[in-house]
């Protein structure tokens, strides 16, 4: 899936992510960073389309894919992702769990206890270290 890709061009604006991209037929947003990537819906933070521009450029994401491997794991068909590009590829998935009243995060990472959480890790951080390599290089 192609998300059009836009930059930063308002100091002021709340989000200090440097890029975005969006598709304007998904509900999720990626916010860029050469450190983090964040897979949101723009309506749970303060994001004001006007602060950024327009690049020209876009980046591919298998979001199919993406929410695929994270409700294999959490059961759940909506949430939220910020992935971190750090040695243990810290990745926080916030969800509403059948036990919770309200989303909780859940922190996995290289080495958590859990093999399932592993192979999610396995399969979503390439595709976002592509797209972070791609748009901040």
């Amino acid at each position: 899936m192609r998300f059009n890709l836009y930059q930063l061009n308002n100091i002021d604006a709340p989000q200090k992510y440097p890029y975005v991209a969006i598709h304007p037929g998904e509900v999720y947003t990626l916010f860029i960073a050469e450190e983090q990537v964040h897979l949101l819906d723009p309506s749970e933070i303060l994001f004001f389309p006007e602060d950024y521009v327009v690049t020209g450029h876009s980046v591919e994401l298998d979001l199919e894919r993406v929410s695929r491997a994270i409700r294999d794991y959490t059961g759940q068909k909506e949430f939220r992702l910020l992935l971190r590009f750090n040695e243990e590829k810290h990745c926080t998935i916030t969800y509403h769990s059948p036990t919770n009243e309200s989303a909780k995060d859940y922190d996995i990472f290289i080495g958590y206890p859990d093999p399932r959480a592993e192979q999610l890790i396995a399969a979503i951080y390439p595709l976002f270290t592509l797209i972070r390599d791609a748009v901040c290089s």
